[in-house]
This record gives structure tokens, C-alpha cells and sequence, in this order.
């Protein structure tokens, strides 16, 4: 926008795109030969400070998280832990999680929340994150809901993680965004026989279709699908779920070794395993 004496001269293709540009002008717009909008008598009232307009086109990260609630959260994991240590041990799934996420640059990072959204608090989702509840029926339907809404805000594809593993391996994550260059469908299997995350270049609401979502055949059945509709595929490394007994063992390994190494540590985790095993140590005889 130029402004001389009593003119203001607007680009006709930005004044058509971006009317609120002119929202301090008052007057006729008359379009001139060579392509500039010409506004006359300015309004005597101090207008907002102009906003730059850009086109933002971050990557575009979803995960998918549930309020942490007792007996809503967790459920495969009591026994061997309470309904309100399997929730505490997820509510600190999302703080850990949420805290290595921020480390992401140019991402855009979206909750998709299943449950009330009172009890999802701050420190369970990444600064600046987005929140928008689950849409669907299915997991399949959810999931996507999810792409199509991503998708829809980047040219870059998207991708979706869930909140199981607290120590996922940020890399995996960045390396995931790069296959999508290259690649329709890039997943992260999981060792139960899942997927830890699942990219997309496009929306594709075929790949989730007949899936037996909670089984151990979801990732063999999904390869399937992406043969069946010819897309081209990248996998990332194995990595595993704490959704059972032997997946909490493994945690409670990985946090052993991130405390010796003192690297990347999950205190939050942490905290919580340690009042579990002492709990337990005490009622041991």
C-alpha cells in the first residue's frame, strides 16, 4: 500500500485476496490500466497496524492423545498397575512427550484429543499446539479426519504419531517428513504388530479401511492396502508401545539408560515409575 497526500494505491490482485487491507480506507476503488487499484478519500480515523500476509506452509505433526482420566487411559497396563498409576503414568507420557516435541523447528503441531477437553491441561500438549477433538467412529475414521484436516493446511504432507511412546526417537520423526518427499505412505512399526506413526503425502481414507485396529496384524494389513492401491512406501525403525507388561519393562529400562547417559532424560516418567516401584517395594514382604 503507497500512500501520497490524499491517495492509497492497492495491488488490485492483493485488494481482491486481502480486503481487510484496506479496512483504515474508506472510499471508491477504481481499478487503472495498469493493474492498481486507486482509493481516494482516506478516512480521517487512525486504522489497525497492517498485517503482513504469508503463506504458511509448515510440516504438519498430529498426535493422538486421550484426556488422561483413571480407568479411561492405560486400561492393558492394570493389572500390573492401578487404574490411578496407569493414568498418572500416562499423564506423564504427555508431559515428557510434549516437552521433546517443542525441539521441532518448522513444525506445526496439532492434539487430536479424544475425551474432555477440561482435563487436558498445558503441560500435557507442546506450546502452541492446536487442539481439535477426534472426529470419527473408528480409529480409522479418526486418523483420517486427522490427515484430511493437516493436509489441508501444508503442500508437504503430514504426519500422525500417537502417545504411547514417551521416549520415540525425535529423529524418526524428522526422518519421516524427509521419505514424504519421495514417498506416498511412510510408516514406523511397532513391536506389537501396530504402528507407531503412520505419514501420508496425500489423504487416503482407502489405507485405513478393514484394518483390525488393536490387533497384532494392523501393520501387515495396512502393507496390504498400500500394495493394493499401488502407493509407494518407506518404513522407519522398529520401536515399541508401552501398552503391556513387557512394554513398561522396556521403558523402564530405556529410562535406566537415559539416567546413566544423562541424556535426554524423562523426568516426568521417571518420577512416576519411582513412586510406583517403591509403592510396590513396600508392600513386598
Amino acid at each position: 500500500v503507497i500512500d501520497s497526500a490524499r491517495l492509497c494505491f492497492v495491488s488490485q490482485e492483493d485488494y481482491c485476496a486481502n480486503p481487510t487491507l484496506c479496512q483504515a480506507v474508506s472510499g471508491p476503488v477504481v481499478p487503472l490500466v495498469n493493474g492498481v487499484a486507486r482509493v481516494v478519500q482516506l478516512s480521517l480515523r487512525p486504522g489497525p497496524p497492517a498485517r503482513r500476509y504469508k503463506t504458511v506452509n509448515r510440516k504438519q505433526l498430529g498426535i493422538f492423545v486421550r484426556t488422561p482420566v483413571p480407568g479411561t487411559v492405560k486400561t492393558r497396563l492394570s493389572p500390573p498397575l492401578s487404574p490411578d498409576q496407569a493414568c498418572r503414568l500416562y499423564t506423564a507420557f504427555l508431559e515428557d512427550l510434549s516437552r521433546r516435541l517443542e525441539k521441532l523447528s518448522g513444525t506445526e503441531t496439532t492434539v487430536f484429543f479424544d475425551g474432555d477437553a477440561a482435563v487436558l491441561l498445558d503441560r500435557h500438549v507442546p506450546r502452541r499446539a492446536r487442539r481439535l477433538a477426534q472426529a470419527g467412529e473408528s480409529l480409522g475414521e479418526r486418523l483420517d479426519a486427522a490427515f484430511v484436516d493437516l493436509i489441508g493446511r501444508s503442500s508437504r504432507g503430514a504426519v500422525v504419531i500417537g502417545s504411547d511412546s514417551p521416549d520415540l526417537p525425535i529423529p524418526y520423526i524428522k526422518r519421516a517428513f524427509q521419505k514424504l518427499r519421495h514417498h506416498d505412505v511412510v510408516i514406523g512399526p511397532a513391536a506389537d504388530g501396530g504402528y507407531y506413526l503412520i505419514g501420508l503425502a496425500k489423504p487416503c481414507a482407502a489405507l485405513f479401511d478393514g484394518i483390525s485396529w488393536g490387533s497384532k496384524t494392523v501393520y501387515a494389513e495396512t502393507l496390504d492396502a498400500i500394495a493394493r492401491h499401488e502407493l509407494t512406501f518407506a518404513s522407519l525403525p522398529l520401536w515399541y508401545d508401552v501398552d503391556d507388561a513387557a512394554g513398561l519393562e522396556l521403558l523402564r529400562n530405556e529410562l535406566r539408560a537415559r539416567s546413566l547417559s544423562r541424556r535426554d532424560r524423562l523426568i516426568a516418567t521417571e518420577n512416576v515409575m519411582r513412586e510406583i516401584d517403591q509403592g510396590k517395594s513396600r508392600k513386598d514382604p
